[in-house]
């Protein structure tokens, strides 16, 4: 199983839509699963999350530092020392809980699993994610891809 490197406390009218062992056991085979850590995080508050229509659910990263003239060495703590790849859950609303978790189990790990094939060959990139929302109204998901050089 991935290691779970942070898990938000979150009030009873949250809920993670995915657990850890479904995302190890789907991505296991995967050419970076001994890289990977996992996040879950509570990003809004239930207040904001009873008003939304659009969710944050997931975002899949590489994260690779580089030093540079205006940074030449991370500081110990930082967050991101150590934090090469990454996957980030985010809490939602418990009442959409179930349709969130059919539609990343059905639609965004297929989509992820393409997208970590894609990247497994990554020669010079000093990052790369893909997001996944769910926009609520129109009942499905969003990915927003990113890669910097």
């Amino acid at each position: 199983m991935f290691p779970t490197r942070a898990r938000d406390k979150i009030p009873k009218s949250l809920t993670y839509p995915i657990k850890a062992k479904f995302i190890s056991e789907s991505l296991a085979d995967m050419p970076q699963a001994d890289k990977f850590q996992l996040w879950f995080s509570n990003s809004s508050t239930p207040a904001e999350l009873r008003k939304a229509t659009q969710f944050r659910l997931a975002q899949v990263r590489y994260l690779h530092w580089k030093p540079s003239r205006f940074m030449p060495r991370l500081p110990d703590n930082s967050e991101f020392a150590n934090r090469d790849w990454s996957i980030e859950i985010y809490a939602v609303p418990v009442e959409i809980r179930a349709r969130v978790m059919q539609l990343l189990q059905e639609e965004a790990l297929p989509e992820i699993r393409a997208w970590l094939h894609e990247k497994a060959e990554f020669a010079n990139l000093r990052s790369c994610s893909i997001a996944i929302s769910y926009d609520e109204a129109a009942d499905e998901l969003g990915y927003f891809r990113h890669n910097s050089l």
